[in-house]
């Protein structure tokens, strides 16, 4: 196995984890709070894992969004005690799409580095 796809794994299970730990906090239902921003993060390491371990795109936007919304339906089973939070899944979105715009600006700027030469 690449080791690019084995740390992109390794990002994904460790959010898998990280979603799975019980909790019994009501979820705060503001864009603006601090675990949306850790949403925010680890959603844009997992899309800039998988883009640098070969993923496409489109593939990147759509295993985010399944992944988002599989976390979310996770925590709202009764033996997880947690819950499904809907900005949680956003976040982890705005995460995905960011991952994406990093990596195309960091591409675009390589293809320009490289025709310089």
């Amino acid at each position: 196995m690449n080791v690019r796809i084995a740390l992109a794994l390794l990002w994904t299970l460790i959010i898998i984890a990280a979603c799975s730990v019980p909790g019994h906090t009501i979820p705060s239902f503001n864009l603006f709070s601090e675990d949306k921003l850790y949403h925010i993060v680890a959603f844009l390491g997992f899309g800039l894992a998988w883009t640098w371990a070969g993923a496409k795109p489109r593939t990147v936007l759509w295993s985010g969004l399944a992944l988002a919304i599989g976390t979310e339906l996770w925590q709202s089973l009764p033996f997880i005690g947690r819950y499904a939070d809907p900005l949680d899944a956003l976040a982890d979105m705005i995460g995905v799409g960011l991952s994406l715009y990093v990596a195309r600006t960091f591409h675009r700027a390589m293809l320009e580095r490289r025709e310089q030469r």
